[in-house]
């Protein structure tokens, strides 16, 4: 999502910057708005990066595990131990399915905002052709 919004960002400027440098150019108000749309690309980029960022996953705290090697719970029955690891499991996987429903939602976002500014794109660009 990044690189496509980063390439689709220069296209776009650069294609402005190629177009506006000719002589006497003067851009027809109707792709004035599009290109202010188009813009959204590095909204896109942006959350792309978020979406990258290395966000904390929760492990096993050492303390926690230090507290299950104590003789009460060797010397207790299995399923206490057994209990007390599936809890901490359960809490790891909790975790983990919570930061990566945050990404999905990122990416999700950032696909939607790059088919919005393709379109805005394409739309300025049919405009100056039309012009």
């Amino acid at each position: 999502m990044l690189t496509s919004s980063a390439a689709l960002s220069t296209f776009l400027f650069g294609f402005a910057a190629l177009i506006t440098g000719v002589e006497h150019y003067e851009m027809p108000s109707s792709a004035e708005d599009p290109l202010v749309v188009a813009s959204i690309f590095a909204l896109a980029a942006i959350l792309g990066l978020w979406a990258s960022w290395p966000m904390k996953y929760i492990e096993a705290n050492p303390a926690d595990l230090l507290l299950l090697t104590q003789p009460q719970f060797w010397d207790a029955a299995e399923s206490i131990g057994e209990r007390r690891r599936a809890e901490l499991q359960v809490r790891i996987l909790a975790r983990a399915r919570d930061r990566n429903r945050i990404t999905g939602n990122l990416v999700i976002l950032g696909m939607i905002l790059q088919a919005l500014g393709a379109a805005a794109l394409l739309l300025v660009v049919y405009r100056l052709l039309r012009a």
